[in-house]
């Protein structure tokens, strides 16, 4: 399964996104059927296209895994809130710090903002991402995180298929 990275400018220097293919137009996701494709909070927030990606989404254009991947230095402005939230009804995974969370879901704790973010979106996935490794909750079992490697992210993505 091919990795999409969405992204206007690839910034993004994660070691699991060494083998992800940057696109900087969703249009490309039809080249490549059955793919998984990583959406950049930086292309919601800055292309002139975000527009017509949620347009294609709502219309069930768009056939692949779809995750959002927030960047560690992205801060929630009013905007930003109410535009990773609207995109999130049609995503399978979210991966972000426990910080971004934390202020995406208003809440206190962990556990908290876990139960609130999957109340809230239709996700499969979130991957709370730290230094080393990744923390991942499936909407099946929000008690229990399993522990990843980086490099398994995309591994565990590709599940949901």
């Amino acid at each position: 399964m091919k990795t999409l990275l969405l992204d206007l400018v690839t910034n993004e220097k994660a070691s699991f996104l060494k083998d992800a293919t940057p696109i900087s137009t969703y249009e490309r996701i039809h080249e490549e059927p059955h793919s998984i494709l990583l959406c950049t909070s930086s292309y919601l927030m800055e292309s002139v296209e975000a527009p017509s990606f949620y347009e294609a989404l709502q219309q069930r254009n768009i056939d692949a895994v779809l995750a959002l991947m927030i960047s560690s230095s992205f801060t929630f402005s009013y905007e930003a809130h109410t535009t990773v939230l609207s995109f999130l009804r049609f995503m399978d995974g979210l991966l972000l710090t426990k910080t971004q969370l934390l202020q995406l879901t208003n809440e206190q704790t962990l556990d908290e903002a876990i139960q609130k973010i999957f109340l809230t979106a239709p996700l499969k996935a979130v991957f709370i991402q730290d230094r080393d490794h990744v923390y991942f909750y499936d909407h099946q079992d929000l008690v229990q995180p399993k522990r990843l490697l980086q490099k398994d992210t995309l591994a565990q993505l590709s599940q949901y298929r």
